[in-house]
Parts: structure tokens; C-alpha cells; sequence
């Protein structure tokens, strides 16, 4: 049998309820998008190797599983990642994830994605690229009790598809890993109650109706706004706002209606109305940023991750 597991990356738009005042914590934005991509592929006549991508990654992921399900994987794995490591895109989520489930479609063991994570360890502060991989398009992880573990609530809403984000970072940059992430959030002081409540009244009261309602500029102001807060939160740990601050500068020189920076960068973002004009900021921030950037134009993925199974 071959499985083959196709995944996206996400745009990670933000952390929210960052000091426990109401005891919960870890909310969270983000919306899949079509690139970058990976496929993850594994065949139980094949060999036992694995091509591709971190052996060790790998082998952890299959330990872990075959201890929960009392059963050891046999067959070849091999993994087509285009999702870049520590860029910003939840690439060893969506990995994870990935692998997880072709393992399982492998196995014929039941087990849907929200199982997987907890047994993987996944979503510990962010379920975003979770519930993402699950359904795609546009979700907000609702914050969930201090003292509890588990993915918690979520919202998940259609994104437009015509609407066009244009993404940039450097070819060499790189964010921090979880190890990183979880020794700088126990130095952080938690967030003000009342920047708290800003944010949280910015997504309910702003940002969730111009999506639905399909308001373009109302949408990226408030993505703006809410990203400003954010940045403003991590700003001491990042060297700023937004790590790379120049290019989200040229984003907005470029038309863009909205501007962020994903997780913890490096990548930055731009949101835009239509493919043309994505396409044109390309151009535009491409020339002033230089051959050491990656810089791309892609819109939305409003499913999960695909799976196709071959005898």
C-alpha cells in the first residue's frame, strides 16, 4: 500500500490572551496558504529507509505511534518538503502531522488528527496549525483553561480565494525553535489586561466580521492593528515589532491592504486584493530586497491536507 500525504503551510497571525486574567490562555490566528507545500509518501512494501528529511524527526514520530498503537511501522518513508524549517510556515507541525497520518492510513488504525496531535505533544501553546491541517482556511484557536491541556475550541471560516498574499523572507534567516519558544515565554511578563482585551475585542468585533463580510480593507487594517499589538507583546525578544521590519515596510509601499509577520518570522506578509496586484508587489519588493530573499505571491487553501491511498 502507498499512502501519500499532501500539506500546507501556514501564515501564523498571531498570539493572543497572553496573561491568564480570565484563566485561560493561548489563543491564536492563522490561515493556510497554497505555498509552500509538502508531500510526505510511505509505502509498506517499500524498504526501511527514509529519504528526504531529518531521519531523527522521522523516527521519533514513528517510535511514538507504534508505542500508542502497540504495532511497529514497516516500510519506506519519503518526504517532499518545500516548507522551509524555522521560517515562520509551522513546518514540523505540518511534518508531523503528515506523517502521522499516512502512517495510520498504513496501519488501517482509526485515528483522526486532533488524536494524532495530542499523542505527538503538538499544539502545546499554538493548535492553529493543527486545526489547519485538519480543515484549512482561516481559524482562530480559542483560549483555553490555564490549568488544561488539549487542543481547545476553535473557529474556522472560509477564506476568500481571491484574495492574494504576497510572503517574503531571507533565503539565510531562520526563527526559534520550540525549545527557543518555550524558554522565552517563561522570561516573558504576562500582557497587560487591558492590551488583552484590545486584541480580543479587535478579533471579535473587527476582524471576524469584515471576513465574513468580505471587506478587503476592513480585514487588513484590522490584521494590521492586531499585529502591531502582537509585535508590540514580543518586541523585547525579536529586536522589534516585526524581525524584519524593512520588508514589511516595502510591503505597504507596495499596496499592501494588510502586513504581519508569521509566528516568528523571519517571513513577513502582505495581504492584496487580486492576483495582479500581488504579482506586482512581487516585483516591486523583489527589487529592493535582492537575490538573498524569497519572494512569492500565493492565496488560500480552504481544505485540509490530502491524503490518496494506492494499493
Amino acid at each position: 500500500m502507498i499512502v501519500e500525504v499532501e500539506a500546507f503551510a501556514r501564515l501564523h497571525m498571531g498570539l493572543f490572551e497572553l496573561g491568564q486574567h480570565f484563566g485561560r490562555r493561548w489563543g491564536g490566528v492563522g490561515v493556510s496558504i497554497k505555498q509552500p507545500s509538502m508531500r510526505v509518501t510511505v509505502n509498506t512494501e517499500g524498504s526501511e529507509k527514509v529519504e528526504g528529511v531529518d531521519v531523527e524527526e522521522v523516527e521519533r514520530v514513528v517510535t511514538t505511534l507504534s508505542r500508542s498503537f502497540g504495532r511497529e511501522f514497516k516500510g519506506g518513508i519519503s518526504v517532499d518538503s518545500g516548507i522551509p524549517v524555522h521560517r515562520g510556515f509551522g513546518s514540523r507541525t505540518q511534518l508531523r502531522l503528515a506523517l502521522a497520518t499516512a502512517i495510520c492510513k498504513a496501519m488501517n488504525v482509526e485515528c483522526e488528527v486532533h488524536s494524532i496531535a495530542e499523542i505527538l505533544g503538538i499544539g502545546e501553546v499554538s493548535s492553529v496549525g493543527t486545526h489547519l491541517f485538519a480543515y484549512g482556511g482561516f481559524v482562530v484557536q480559542l483560549p483555553r483553561q490555564a490549568n488544561r491541556t488539549g487542543l481547545g475550541s476553535f473557529i474556522r471560516l472560509e477564506f476568500p480565494e481571491d484574495w492574494w498574499f504576497v510572503v517574503a523572507y531571507p533565503v539565510d534567516g531562520r526563527g526559534l525553535d520550540e525549545h527557543e519558544e518555550r524558554r522565552l515565554f517563561a522570561a516573558l511578563s504576562p500582557q497587560e489586561p487591558l492590551t488583552c482585551m484590545e486584541i480580543s475585542h479587535l478579533i471579535l468585533g473587527y476582524l471576524l466580521p469584515t471576513l465574513l463580510e468580505r471587506d478587503l480593507t476592513g480585514f487588513g487594517e484590522c490584521l494590521s492593528i492586531l499585529q502591531r499589538l502582537v509585535g508590540q507583546y514580543f518586541a523585547s525578544a525579536q529586536g522589534g515589532v516585526f524581525r524584519m521590519a524593512e520588508a514589511v515596510q516595502l510591503l505597504r509601499m507596495a499596496g499592501a491592504k494588510g502586513v504581519g509577520q508569521s509566528s516568528w518570522g523571519p517571513a513577513v506578509y502582505g495581504l492584496f486584493g487580486d492576483r495582479l496586484e500581488a504579482e506586482n508587489a512581487v516585483s516591486e519588493v523583489r527589487k529592493h530586497l535582492g537575490d538573498n530573499w524569497n519572494v512569492y505571491a500565493t492565496t488560500t487553501v480552504n481544505h485540509g491536507a490530502r491524503v490518496s491511498v494506492r494499493p
